[in-house]
């Protein structure tokens, strides 16, 4: 049972790269996030991160067991971050790259922090667990870094719509007002009609 319930990430991870990658939006999310990032948000970090919460809060004996640890008060502390992770990434979702940029240093500074735990204790005490070692481990290394990788590229893709739109205006502007474009390119017409009422000498 433990290896059905701990193969979850993987499960979620590959709803949301299907998903996204078939260009399926997520119906309540921002406009301004591609599918992929919206349903990476959704599933993978905020979903799994509600489970573990769930988890830690509820079941505390058997997630520890499962981890190869004895259960401890300090997994309510643990679910009730995964809880703050869970409901901040579907905030993110909602609202857009800025706060997707906001829960992705939470969550890394979280993840990163409770993979470098798991590592020490594979290390020292040859721990194993299936939620110490399995696919949780690698979803804490890989979120992060998979969801920066998506932040910059909705970063680049407005970046290049903003040039897009100055291009836009500017083309306007020399339709409806060609001395303005004149100017644009640094020849001033005021300064070349005074040059040439000017007399040598």
């Amino acid at each position: 049972m433990y290896y059905v319930v701990a193969s979850l990430p993987v499960a979620l991870y590959s709803c949301a790269l299907i998903l996204g990658l078939l260009g399926v939006e997520l119906p309540f999310a921002s406009a301004e996030l591609r599918p992929l990032a919206q349903w990476m948000l959704f599933l993978s970090l905020a979903l799994q991160s509600l489970w573990a919460a769930y988890g830690h809060i509820f079941v505390t004996e058997r997630v520890a067991q499962s981890i190869g640890w004895q259960a401890s008060p300090f997994q309510h502390e643990i679910g009730s971050a995964n809880l703050g992770i869970g409901l901040g990434a579907i905030a993110a979702a909602i609202l857009g790259p800025t706060a997707a940029w906001v829960i992705l240093i939470v969550a890394a500074c979280f993840l990163w922090g409770a993979a470098a735990v798991h590592v020490t204790d594979m290390y020292r005490t040859k721990n194993f667990a299936i939620n110490n070692a399995g696919p949780i481990f690698w979803w804490d290394i890989l979120t992060p870094i998979f969801e920066k990788l998506l932040c910059l590229n909705v970063q680049r893709a407005r970046q290049a719509t903003s040039l897009d739109d100055v291009d836009l205006s500017l083309q306007v502007a020399c339709t409806t007002r060609p001395t303005l474009c004149s100017c644009t390119r640094g020849s001033f017409p005021a300064q070349e009609d005074t040059a040439k009422r000017v007399p040598n000498g």
